[in-house]
């Protein structure tokens, strides 16, 4: 994309790299694993220790400390957010020009809302976990889960769960698989009133469309379920 001036002139492809970057973000975080993960000590309870004699890592190669387990986790959770909206912002896009047959330029003046709603959408449900100390160690990564000071740690780590990452991504494969359907729909019902004006066509070329549109439509949501079925 960068490197076509044709593509960078579109709206699609100017969502895709935002996507693509914000993918980069939650990805790198996710590669990084146990290194941010804090070391523990001793008694392998309590806060995280700072390289004293005597402590051990918790998980292989666990060596970081609360500021950077801290920021993975909201790599995570900013990251992997992001980009489930923006293929949000996607399916509506194909909504826009496919149902209601919306020009390109007529997507620009709507585009700096699509680029702008993905990432307010991934601080508002990444940064909340700042300040209430919740991105902690997970065993593979960290990412949201309450303090064990917390009597209730894992009814807090439940609720903070759904609120900032469940609800929000089942709301979204909800919206993104109906959206699809409706493209069908519309594509279907399309063709078969331009059926009338074509009798000598089979019905096989009648609708090749139509699946064509079913195809990539299963496809992209069949995708979109493997990478954040929570």
């Amino acid at each position: 994309i960068l490197s076509s001036r044709q593509k960078r002139s579109k709206t699609y492809h100017r969502l895709l790299l935002a996507m693509s970057l914000s993918d980069i973000i939650g990805s790198f975080s996710y590669f990084l694993s146990t290194w941010p993960i804090p070391q523990v000590g001793p008694e392998g309870v309590g806060g995280w220790s700072k390289a004293c004699e005597g402590c051990s890592p918790h998980h292989y190669e666990a060596g970081g400390n609360a500021a950077t387990c801290t920021a993975q986790g909201w790599g995570i959770q900013m990251g992997t957010m992001t980009t489930a909206t923006y293929n949000v912002v996607l399916a509506v896009h194909y909504l826009l020009t496919i149902r209601w047959n919306f020009s390109e330029r007529r997507l620009k003046k709507w585009e700096p809302l699509m680029l702008a709603v993905p990432p307010v959408v991934g601080l508002g449900v990444s940064l909340p976990q700042i300040p209430l100390d919740y991105y902690n160690d997970t065993n593979l990564w960290c990412w949201i889960k309450a303090g064990w000071e917390y009597e209730d740690a894992v009814q807090r780590t439940y609720n903070a769960r759904w609120a900032f990452a469940f609800a929000p991504l089942w709301a979204f494969i909800v919206f993104i698989t109906l959206a699809q359907l409706y493209l069908w729909y519309t594509v279907r019902g399309i063709e078969r009133r331009c059926s009338r004006y074509r009798k000598f066509s089979s019905v096989r070329e009648q609708s090749s469309q139509s699946r064509s549109v079913a195809q990539q439509a299963a496809l992209y949501v069949m995708g979109f379920y493997a990478t954040n079925l929570p």
